[in-house]
């Protein structure tokens, strides 16, 4: 008995050894390196275009631009696509490329950025840093491939960066902390305007006798002195 439940013990505790590998289909690459979005747009644009759904690829390159392979990482609606990074990164690193492009169509062939494109293009720009394999371009085809958007080219790259402060002691703030305090000096202002009879905004400029001289006629009336 004890043998065999050591033995279910040992079941319990087994682990599967998996191994990822990159499974090459029917190619469609050149030798062709990739300078601008134009090659690449002409290497895989047309191939998008003929989808009816929005469908993401990435371009996976060598140091010297030449294309390795590419991966469809996404396919969505017609109007969408969700894209997640992992994805986009998984074959990257798999083909040991040293950079990459994404290129996705629009199936009513409006090849202008959305917020969505440009929110995922931003993640990915600071994603594929951190890794190292660098984004060169995001580039958007569609209708029958005679024209496309490239954010590179609308010197829309790299993006501006987002500084994040982790002091709060070196944290500056363009507006009031609290509202209180604004309200807090306009009460006052209000109390010393009305105390003194006269807008001080008009007696900024005054000498300090004649602000004295102020201050005592406006107590003979009945103000209240500061």
């Amino acid at each position: 008995m004890k043998k065999e439940n050591n033995k279910a013990e040992a079941k319990e505790y087994k682990l599967n050894v998996v191994a990822v590998r990159l499974v090459k289909d029917a190619p469609i690459m050149s030798g062709h390196p990739i300078k601008s979005p134009e090659d690449a747009v002409e290497l895989i644009g047309k191939e998008l275009c003929e989808l009816d759904r929005e469908v993401v690829c990435i371009l996976h390159m060598k140091a010297n631009g030449k294309p390795i392979s590419c991966t469809f990482a996404s396919m969505g609606a017609i109007d969408s696509s969700i894209a997640h990074p992992r994805e986009l990164l998984k074959a990257a690193i798999l083909s040991n490329s040293a950079s990459m492009i994404l290129i996705h169509n629009h199936p009513s062939g409006d090849i202008h950025c959305s917020e969505q494109d440009t929110m995922l293009t931003q993640r990915m720009i600071d994603i594929c840093d951190l890794v190292g394999i660098p984004l060169l371009d995001s580039v958007i085809v569609g209708g029958d491939n005679s024209e496309y958007f490239s954010y590179k080219e609308k010197n829309m790259l790299p993006m501006p960066r987002r500084n994040i402060c982790v002091d709060y002691q070196n944290v500056e703030f363009k507006i009031p902390v609290a509202a209180e305090i604004s309200s807090y000096l306009d009460n006052d202002r209000k109390e010393t305007e009305s105390s003194l009879g006269t807008d001080i905004g008009t007696d900024i400029g005054t000498s300090e006798a004649e602000s004295k001289d102020l201050v005592e006629t406006n107590t003979s009336r009945g103000g209240r002195k500061r």
